[in-house]
């Protein structure tokens, strides 16, 4: 039985696309699509590393950083690890519902607890934008 193998790379950084100009059927410009690490990056990449050869063995997945979700999935997909420990886009819907009408501000909690916190990359900031709340990641002064 071929075993795929267990390692798992996970990297911040930035994804730059390729582009390739054409003038008259003829390439005039080529610039291919290039990963630069960053630990400020926008992008996450994901993908199972053979130790032994020292090499990846597939292309890697290309996550933004505020995507916990696919991220998470990912990594446990690779692992094959069947639990899930963070929740689904779906579960966050309900419970910002449900907090909402309530009348529980999660905000107001999180900078409590985590004051300095950055909310742009909070999936429930993300997630309460398509429900009204402030998409830009800043909470109005009492």
């Amino acid at each position: 039985m071929d075993k795929k193998p267990t390692t798992v790379i996970v990297e911040r950084g930035n994804y730059f696309m390729g582009s390739k100009t054409t003038k008259n059927g003829e390439v005039v410009s080529e610039k291919p699509s290039n990963w630069a690490a960053d630990p400020e990056g926008s992008c996450v990449v994901i993908c199972r590393f053979d130790t032994e050869k020292n090499e990846p063995t597939e292309a890697a997945d290309i996550f933004p950083i505020w995507d916990s979700h696919g991220i998470d999935k990912c990594i446990r997909e690779k692992l094959a690890l069947k639990r899930r420990n963070f929740p689904t886009p779906e579960e966050w819907h309900k419970w910002i519902k449900e907090w909402d009408e309530r009348d529980i501000d999660i905000c107001e909690i999180c900078q409590g607890i985590f004051a300095g916190y950055d909310c742009s990359i909070c999936p429930i900031e993300a997630i309460k934008g398509e429900h009204g709340g402030r998409e830009d990641g800043e909470h109005e002064a009492d």
